[in-house]
């Protein structure tokens, strides 16, 4: 019966997006036969910039716990989709290529600007891990991409949609504080890079798109849901740099109430307004399912640095 979902979902899904979780399990299942210290492949910027060059890519495919990897996964299943649909096949592969790249360096950069300007060398020290960076570039563009007026947060509350990305990150950063804010902050800006064109030179034209389509291996055009590169670019924006800043300075105001609202149905529930409404407070003893212990893989000499994960 497993088995039969697990085909009939493989099946289901386009190929870049079924290539990718396939790839991003098969690491997983190497790191569990393996057993490596994830200490020499998490994204630490001031490793990094010491030449350790590796982490850019090794940080991004693996994961701290099956947990992790899960929540990842199904992530990127509903959002590859969607956006495979939107850009073609070609294009999603070219795109999850170059986040894997950038939003690693994004966040090497960040880090080393709030170390030289800010004096704040944290970010320079931590270490993160996962593919959720990439999730969040992902989920710019399709809050973007698509015409949806308003998006749902976990369910309780309904924000703009082009707002979702950054809702969705502080409202995660509040609650699992353990969590890579600076991971999924690198995410989000390099999805704003790519959507207002920043990246353009790298893409080829959708002509040339169209053309590669027809030369890519049999078992991704011969599937079902191949999505050919479609003959309009989608995802590009219709408004200039200049018209988001005037809109996100008149949203402002609309956001800050939006998450306040937010955490405020979380922490109280839809009735919190009451005043005899009682709250529950978390078990000091409980742990956020999915995140790694604090020892978990780590040498000696660096406990003393954040642990992450994306």
């Amino acid at each position: 019966m497993a088995s039969s979902r697990l085909a009939e979902l493989s099946e289901s899904l386009p190929p870049t997006t079924l290539i990718a979780i396939t790839f991003l399990l098969t690491v997983y299942l190497v790191q569990i036969i393996l057993d490596p210290s994830l200490n020499y492949y998490t994204l630490n910027p001031s490793r990094i910039l010491a030449g350790e060059i590796h982490r850019l890519f090794t940080s991004s495919v693996l994961h701290a716990s099956l947990m992790h990897i899960a929540m990842n996964g199904m992530s990127l299943v509903g959002i590859g989709s969607i956006l495979e649909t939107s850009f073609g096949t070609l294009k999603l592969a070219i795109t999850i290529a170059l986040s894997m790249l950038v939003s690693p360096c994004m966040y090497v950069a960040i880090a080393w600007i709030a170390r030289v300007v800010f004096r704040y060398d944290s970010w320079m020290k931590s270490h993160a891990i996962g593919f959720s960076g990439i999730l969040f570039h992902l989920s710019v563009l399709e809050a973007y991409s698509h015409s949806r007026a308003n998006r749902s947060v976990l369910g309780i509350v309904q924000v703009p949609s082009r707002l979702y990305p950054w809702t969705l990150l502080v409202i995660l950063q509040i609650f699992m504080p353990n969590l890579s804010f600076l991971g999924h902050l690198s995410g989000i800006l390099t999805g704003f890079l790519q959507y207002y064109g920043v990246f353009d030179f790298i893409f080829p034209s959708s002509v040339t798109l169209q053309t590669y389509d027809s030369r890519l291996p049999s078992f991704c055009t011969e599937r079902q849901n191949f999505v050919a590169t479609p003959d309009v670019a989608l995802g590009t924006p219709t408004e200039s740099a200049g018209d988001v800043i005037c809109k996100a300075a008149a949203a402002l105001w609309l956001y800050v109430g939006y998450i306040m609202e937010t955490v405020f149905v979380i922490l109280l529930g839809r009735r919190g307004r009451s005043a005899d409404t009682n709250t529950i407070a978390a078990d000091d003893d409980e742990e956020w399912v999915g995140l790694p212990p604090a020892d978990h893989n780590f040498s000696k000499e660096e406990q003393h640095t954040d642990e992450q994960v994306l």
